[in-house]
């Protein structure tokens, strides 16, 4: 009998197929889990965003991407990561909420410092005529 013999006859006593296909699936799924529920940061640019980057009416220091489900910036420096939004009219007459995604140590409010991601929302209010 060879050693691999040995091996897949000492597993068999040890643990069914059965137990065995069971054990890998929820090792499977457990590993599907964690990288799905990864923390939502944009990791494609590596870091942080310092471009200019037109969306709707929005002037964003990345590219567009997903929703950040964070706390408000308040206060003058971030303790934990936050957002800073403001609103502003497009001309295709609705308003936007444009937000940005800042981290530890960044400044609330509209530099780029720190920022890893950026995305735009639609406030569904149409935009107000600006009195002149």
């Amino acid at each position: 009998m060879t050693f691999q013999e040995e091996l897949v006859g000492i597993m068999e006593r040890m643990i069914t197929r059965r137990q065995f296909l069971v054990k890998l699936g929820e090792g499977l799924l457990s590993t599907m889990i964690a990288l799905l529920t990864r923390p939502a940061r944009v990791e494609a640019y590596h870091g942080y965003c310092h471009g200019y980057y037109k969306a709707k009416c929005c002037n964003l220091c990345c590219p567009p991407g997903y929703i950040q489900v964070l706390p408000h910036c308040s206060g003058t420096e971030v303790s934990s990561p936050a957002k800073w939004c403001w609103e502003c009219a497009h001309s295709d007459g609705w308003v936007y909420r444009c937000c940005e995604a800042k981290d530890v140590g960044a400044q609330c409010n509209a530099a780029c410092d720190k920022v890893y991601a950026s995305w735009v929302q639609s406030t569904g209010d149409p935009a107000k005529p600006q009195e002149l």
